[in-house]
């Protein structure tokens, strides 16, 4: 499947390339100014949907405006919680440190809010600034919070599980599992590189903080505003956003060593400091050339 995208994706460059050259070459076009266009398009891609416009600035280099969103959640199940209660039974003459696991199901929802609105400039150095090639630097900007993570559990069940704990406890050491303070609030689940809890209810809410302001720089095929009336674009690169910090009424940050969960939210959020850009974006010149 891969060989035939990037057969594919080879095949639709070069016939861009071509076409492109084609018309510079059976034109007197000779380069376009400032504002002297409008370029609009349709945009799908890792950052999601959206549109955006486009104006010259000079012959090579076009300004691009824009907003995006990306509606789709991604659903989850972890099947296991984490209960750390050494420092209790410290205080009840029980050395060492007392982790567990718990099998229980947590049914996740992830909702990415990516950036929203993006300004960038295309820099085309062939074809008096209408060639295929293009690189692109500027910025995507939005709110800070790269995913919002909602959790649901079956709180009864749940309850039920946390006293049989307490019951194992008590047989291994008579009486102290009855004096032990354990609630529903003290199991977690990995979220990244940090320990979320859950609420008393059995429910979770988690989010992932990135930088607002996110630098871009990436490469591409086909220009904003194309020579005829519609055209097609190919971009790929990366936007900086920083490490995304978990923040939680519930966040543990100490629990980190004691996680091995390889859950795609839990990957993304380990190694996100750059978050990738492919897009596929469909043009629109707006206005005749002069």
């Amino acid at each position: 499947m891969k060989k035939v995208i990037a057969t594919l994706a080879l095949l639709l460059i070069a016939a861009t390339a071509s076409a492109q050259d084609m018309l510079l070459t059976n034109s007197a076009f000779q380069g376009r100014t400032a504002f002297s266009n409008v370029g609009a398009s349709l945009n799908v891609g890792l950052t999601g949907f959206g549109a955006s416009f486009s104006t010259p600035l000079s012959k090579h280099f076009n300004l691009r405006a824009g907003f995006g969103t990306f509606p789709i959640p991604y659903k989850y199940t972890i099947d296991q919680l984490t209960l750390d209660i050494s420092d209790q039974l410290q205080q009840y003459g029980v050395p060492g440190n007392f982790s567990a696991t718990i099998d229980h199901e947590v049914d996740l929802k992830a909702k990415l809010k990516l950036p929203e609105t993006h300004f960038l400039v295309d820099f085309t150095p062939g074809g008096q600034g209408m060639g295929a090639f293009h690189i692109t630097a500027g910025l995507y900007a939005g709110g800070s919070n790269l995913i919002h993570v909602n959790g649901n559990s079956n709180l009864a069940a749940l309850q039920g599980k946390v006293d049989n704990l307490r019951d194992q406890i008590n047989a291994q050491y008579p009486g102290v599992g009855n004096l032990l303070d354990i609630n529903v609030t003290d199991l977690s689940f990995e979220l990244g590189d940090a320990g979320v809890h859950l609420n008393a209810d059995g429910t979770a809410n988690a989010y992932a903080k990135v930088n607002s302001i996110r630098p871009y720089l990436g490469i591409g095929w086909g220009n904003a505003i194309p020579r005829g009336r519609v055209g097609f674009r190919f971009d790929i690169g990366a936007m900086y956003q920083g490490k995304p910090k978990i923040t939680s009424p519930n966040v543990d940050n100490d629990l980190s060593s004691e996680f091995t969960n390889d859950e795609l939210v839990d990957k993304i959020l380990r190694n996100a400091k750059f978050y990738p850009q492919i897009s596929f974006q469909l043009t629109f010149r707006l206005m005749n050339d002069k």
